[in-house]
């Protein structure tokens, strides 16, 4: 019977495709067009997409000039690859014109496939994880900081209930897992016409299915608590995520359900654990690459350690030299190729009348723009004071990791830039706090040196596989 149901659901899906396909035309574009030479494959766009980047952005960016290329998410229209000069009428487009929510509708396949406190928290938390034998003992670190990142946002995405309940942090750590893995599977193995049927025949999609059905299980509890405490008219104040969801739900007119809310706490969890866990890894990398910055970093934090009794925001925001080894790590080692991405929910044209027909994608490089010697003098050596000299004598505040402006666009721009870009810089400082006060770290061999990037599509992510020899360091 699932045999026959597949099969069904295939034959049904392929059919509605070819329909589509006959009665859909593409829009036109009056831009340059970039395609790889020879094999067009979904799965060598997906590795080669950087490269199609970097040659767009030499032959037409830089003169001011949009380009298209393959858009692995609608292969009926291109995505479109703007320019700076459009920057500023981008960021104040009306968002029903040019609209960051349908461009995460569009691109998130979740519906395919089932898809000071702190500071006590991370010193716990980093004690615990990390093995404590004096000896050097081998660590592959992404899992280990998935899993510390998983329960530091528990804290601001669930609150007291469960920031400490290991089935909710099992559940939401292999939930970021198998949806990252899905995503990349059912995006090589399906047509966008034909995800739909994923999460019912898909190994992958079913696991993500799976651990959602689990979380919602966990959250139920607590939703209906909060709920009968509200009909009962006892006020508590929760300044968490399920209470920030359950406010945006009934805003709109809609009743909140374990199943709601489970989605959308996932998909907060994929978008933070993720990104953070990422960035953490690339900068302990480069912290390994370039040991004396990382002995002047360790004296920093030593001297504000001792002027300040907690590790406070203020006294976090005191670690310049961290921040700005942090911000060069993520400049040299930027994990999306593109940001600000939108899409044209009507035809929009812009002041030189550029036309974007309605459902096109638009994005702004963003490794590029950060890789540019014109932007960044000596742009391809890896500078730790980089950003700590930019800072003094000018705006203090403009350089720092987690500050956007038009020439670092890395957690993007306008009314859309990252939200939880302050909370992941403060929570990521508080981390290497602690690591590099009790820990010392190398790689397992002399000589060897940072892995290699790794594209997947329009990212550049750090390599996930390789160990690092931790050991604790001795107290004198």
């Amino acid at each position: 019977m699932p045999f026959a149901l597949a099969l069904l659901l295939v034959a049904a899906a392929t059919l509605a495709w070819l329909v589509t396909q006959h009665f859909t035309s593409s829009p036109k574009l009056s831009l340059p067009y970039l395609e790889l030479e020879g094999e067009q494959s979904r799965s060598r766009y997906a590795a080669e997409s950087v490269n199609l980047m970097s040659k767009g952005y030499a032959q037409y960016l830089k003169k001011g000039q949009p380009f298209s290329m393959r858009n692995l998410v609608d292969d009926k229209r291109p995505l479109v690859i703007l320019p700076l000069k459009y920057l500023e009428e981008v960021k104040i487009a009306p968002t029903d014109k040019l609209s960051f929510a349908l461009f995460v509708e569009k691109n998130s396949i979740l519906r395919d496939i089932g898809g000071p406190v702190m500071n006590d928290e991370t010193s716990h938390m980093v004690r615990m994880d990390l093995n404590r034998a004096l000896d050097w003992t081998p660590v592959y670190p992404y899992p280990f900081l998935l899993q510390l990142f998983t329960r530091i946002s528990a804290r601001v995405l669930v609150g007291p209930e469960l920031c400490h309940n290991d089935e909710w942090l099992g559940a939401t750590q292999q939930y970021v897992s198998s949806f990252l893995k899905a995503v990349s599977s059912v995006r090589a193995r399906y047509h966008p016409l034909l995800r739909w049927a994923a999460k019912y025949i898909d190994a992958d999609a079913k696991e993500v299915y799976k651990h959602h059905q689990r979380a919602a299980d966990i959250l139920r509890p607590v939703l209906e608590a909060r709920m009968d405490a509200e009909a009962q008219g006892i006020e508590a104040e929760h300044e968490d995520g399920i209470q920030w969801l359950m406010d945006a739900y009934r805003a709109n007119g809609k009743r909140p359900t374990a199943e709601k809310l489970a989605l959308d706490e996932m998909g907060l969890s994929v978008a933070s654990i993720h990104s953070s866990s990422a960035t953490l890894l690339s900068t302990l990398y480069d912290l390994i690459d370039h040991p004396d910055a990382l002995g002047e970093i360790r004296e920093e934090i030593a001297r504000v350690s001792m002027e300040r009794s907690t590790w406070d925001r203020s006294a976090l925001a005191s670690l310049r030299l961290l921040d700005s080894f942090m911000k060069e790590s993520q400049r040299i080692h930027s994990v999306p190729e593109v940001t600000i991405q939108r899409m044209a929910a009507v035809p929009w044209t812009f002041s030189d009348g550029l036309h974007i027909p309605a459902g096109t994608q638009i994005s702004f490089p963003n490794r590029q723009l950060n890789l540019d010697p014109d932007i960044h003098p000596d742009a391809t050596t890896f500078d730790a004071k980089r950003f700590f000299r930019r800072r003094e004598g000018a705006d203090a505040n403009k350089f720092h990791f987690a500050s956007v402006s038009d020439d670092s666009l890395n957690f993007g721009a306008g009314f859309h830039a990252c939200p939880g870009r302050f909370l992941a810089q403060e929570a990521i400082k508080l981390i290497f706090v602690h690591m590099l006060t009790h820990y010392d770290f190398k790689y397992p061999e002399k000589g060897q040196q940072r892995p290699a990037d790794k594209p997947d599509n329009l990212l550049m992510l750090p390599n996930f596989a390789t160990p690092i020899m931790f050991t604790e360091i001795r107290s004198k």
